[in-house]
């Protein structure tokens, strides 16, 4: 067990719990059930490049890995945590993650571009086929990948920049 605070990452479990991993070797997810001053580590993996995690509706913890450019999951029904998506059609990193009410994962994948800057696509993940598709992306999303956020209700919005000013979405 380890202090709640260790997470580099963390999150809110739709059951209330919070959920962090760390850049540790090997990289550990923890759970804080609000009983006492100790997260349990409920899952080790290789070491990951974390800067978001999301739990989805289903108790399921969503897990971009950054440097892998590959989104790992893991499921509380087996405890293990397991490779399920890739990224490179869409971008050269994935950084944001947010799991929506409407049962889909997204996340922001990018490409570093000297003349550009940092185009940013919202991708969405399938979590029952596997199947990614191209959620949202416009030239105005350069540099949006700190904006993909959750409200509320579970909506998943990105923010877009026009004039000087954000435009919010909802995918």
């Amino acid at each position: 067990e380890v202090p709640h605070f260790i997470g580099m990452v963390t999150c809110q479990a739709p059951n209330g719990d919070i959920v962090h991993g760390d850049y540790g070797s090997p990289t550990r997810l923890c759970v804080w059930d609000w009983k006492g001053k100790q997260a349990r580590v409920v899952a080790e993996a290789a070491p990951m490049s974390l800067f978001t995690l999301d739990v989805a509706p289903d108790g399921r913890v969503y897990l971009p890995d950054y440097t892998a450019n590959a989104m790992f999951r893991y499921d509380p029904a087996n405890g293990k945590v397991e490779r399920c998506a890739e990224y490179g059609a869409f971008g050269t990193y994935i950084r944001n993650v947010v799991c929506g009410a409407d049962g889909f994962g997204y996340v922001t994948s990018h490409r570093y571009d000297p003349g550009v800057g940092i185009p940013t696509t919202v991708v969405a993940l399938n979590p029952e086929t596997g199947e990614k598709f191209q959620a949202h992306s416009d030239a105005s999303l350069s540099m949006a990948w700190n904006t993909l956020v959750k409200d509320a209700a579970g909506r998943a919005l990105v923010a877009s920049l026009s004039w000087g000013r954000q435009v919010w979405h909802e995918l």
